[in-house]
């Protein structure tokens, strides 16, 4: 898997953390320019900052926060790595069979939950029904699922209504014991009890401080676990993890936020990366009058440098798109004489067009501000309308825009089908159809808005592929044959052809604008050595051999 390893010593920030932190041992500073060639070293404590749990349930909880520290206590069937393939970890095997319907997991023997009971295919199970009967980020795991059963103690059948040669990579969500109740799912839910296969367990609270973990002598996994405990310290918000981190009394934070690049930290660090599969694209109304044309779509296409959205946009942190399917998945394949396509003269046209995008996204809203700067260097006039998420959501449904900012979070198996599920629709009676002449006058700058809304980006994630039905107005027969040759695809070359037929399209239809993937982070102290292996499926998920050294 390919990570990208970043050393950083930057400027200072104006703030310091100042929480009591009783509870949690904070390890001597010394620490930090140790032999770096020294031997792995067992002991210290491992130190995590986390919003307070409104529930220890990882399938509830609403705090990405919360989710990532769970990852220590929880584990799932699999890990998905950042190339789209899987790695064990419940599961000791699988086999897939009948076109890709029907999946046969094979699952790890002798691997006992933290409260010492054994489990088995029991708890699979029941970890399916609660997904599919209690609210949880991972519900549509099961839209395409027909059914699933238990085969023995230590195997699970699940059978698929069409084909999902990826379907796999759905599973690397949070084991939970068989035997849990409707009251175990309710959030908050502040008296549930931990209670995962994870490498760490629940040790103790420090009411309204801190919890601590520490290392489970039973954990069934083939690495050490060098450090017996884990310290996570409650704190306010976002910036008070940061710096907590900056103090030095974090080791480890993670981040989902689109403007992580922007914050600055004073000490020695280190940025472990994976470009993740949340999508980010301008979508087009092929149905409208303005983009029905096909050479204008590409000709607008071609305006967007997708390199320069990447590096100087979004700091580096984001790898260019050319379809919806990430470029690092091991079906990757790009033609070797793949040239860039050349806008066609656009001022001629005198278009102007509607834009759209939702107002609490900062990362949306520089996006669309970029997209009109560029499509008005060619003469085709903007106007951008920013909305409320719940507006935003609703115009997408009923085609009332013609150009949108859009983000979503891909399903990792690779089924695009829910992108593009539904006829083209001509836009909404109340729409605004803007392919007209324009006279001289310049309204470019107009922009519907309310009030600015104060709502901090990374608490807009993006939109849930559950969320909306589909999110481009656009069907094509040929469209349909490639996506269910890339989900039929028996091995990795059948999936690199398919994929790469799906480029091909991309790049003749323009059905939307690939932008790019978007980059999550794992920020180390210096003072943690060894194997950092950050992943799809949640950073702390496989953080692998680490250890501090201690004297």
């Amino acid at each position: 898997m390919f990570i990208k390893k970043i050393t950083g010593k930057l400027a200072v920030l104006a703030l310091v953390l100042c929480i009591i932190l009783s509870g949690c041992q904070k390890k001597d500073d010394a620490n930090l320019d140790a032999n770096a060639g020294a031997l792995p070293s067992e002991g210290g404590v491992l130190n995590l900052a986390s919003y307070s749990p409104d529930t220890l349930n990882p399938l509830t909880t609403q705090y990405s926060c919360v989710r990532d520290f769970l990852h220590l206590a929880y584990e799932g069937l699999f890990i998905v790595n950042e190339d789209l393939t899987v790695k064990n970890v419940l599961a000791s095997g699988y086999k897939i069979t009948e076109n890709n319907t029907v999946f046969r997991i094979e699952l790890k023997k002798d691997v006992k939950f933290h409260d010492g009971s054994a489990f088995n295919s029991d708890d699979v199970i029941a970890t399916f029904e609660y997904i599919q009967s209690y609210d949880n980020p991972y519900s549509d795991v099961f839209d395409n699922v027909k059914g699933y059963n238990a085969d023995g103690d230590h195997a699970v059948v699940i059978t698929l209504n069409s084909p999902g040669a990826l379907f796999l990579n759905n599973l690397d969500f949070p084991i939970l014991p068989s035997g849990l109740k409707a009251k175990d799912f309710e959030a908050p839910n502040y008296a549930f009890t931990m209670n995962g296969t994870g490498r760490y367990m629940y040790h103790k609270t420090n009411p309204y401080e801190s919890m601590v973990l520490q290392k489970n002598p039973h954990w069934h996994g083939d690495t050490k676990v060098y450090i017996p405990q884990v310290c996570i310290r409650y704190v306010k918000d976002n910036d008070a993890i940061l710096y907590a981190f900056d103090a030095g009394e974090t080791d480890l934070i993670t981040t989902e936020r689109g403007r992580w690049g922007e914050y600055s930290h004073t000490g020695k660090y280190e940025t472990y990366e994976v470009t993740t599969t949340k999508y980010s694209f301008i979508g087009i109304n092929t149905a409208s009058s303005a983009f029905a044309d096909v050479e204008l779509r590409r000709s607008v296409a071609a305006l967007f440098d997708k390199e320069f959205i990447a590096d100087s946009l979004m700091f580096s942190h984001a790898s260019p798109a050319d379809t919806p399917l990430s470029a690092k998945g091991s079906y990757y394949r790009s033609d070797d004489d793949d040239k860039k396509a050349t806008p066609s003269e656009l001022k001629s046209k005198r278009l102007s067009v509607y834009m759209l995008y939702n107002e609490e996204s900062v990362r949306k809203e520089e996006m669309a501000l970029y997209a009109k700067t560029i499509l008005e260097e060619a003469g085709v006039k903007v106007k951008l309308t920013k909305v409320d998420f719940e507006t935003y959501c609703r115009k997408i449904e009923t085609g009332d825009y013609q150009l949108y900012v859009g983000e979503v979070d891909m399903r990792r198996d690779c089924d695009l089908s829910f992108m593009f599920d539904r006829a083209p629709q001509t836009a909404a009676p109340n729409a605004e159809d803007m392919v007209v002449k324009v006279d001289d006058k310049d309204t470019s700058a107009d922009t519907e808005s309310g009030d600015e809304a104060d709502i901090p980006d990374e608490i807009h994630e993006p939109v849930p592929t559950s969320q909306i039905s589909a999110i481009c107005d656009y069907k094509d027969s040929k469209l349909d044959d490639i996506i269910s040759n890339i989900n039929s695809a028996k091995d990795t070359e059948a999936m690199k052809v398919a994929y790469n037929n799906l480029r091909i399209f991309f790049k003749e239809n323009v059905p939307q604008i690939p932008l790019y993937h978007m980059n999550e982070a794992m920020f180390v102290n210096t003072r943690v050595k060894g194997k950092i292996k950050p992943n799809l499926t949640n950073l702390y998920a496989d953080i692998g051999e680490i250890y501090i050294e201690v004297k």
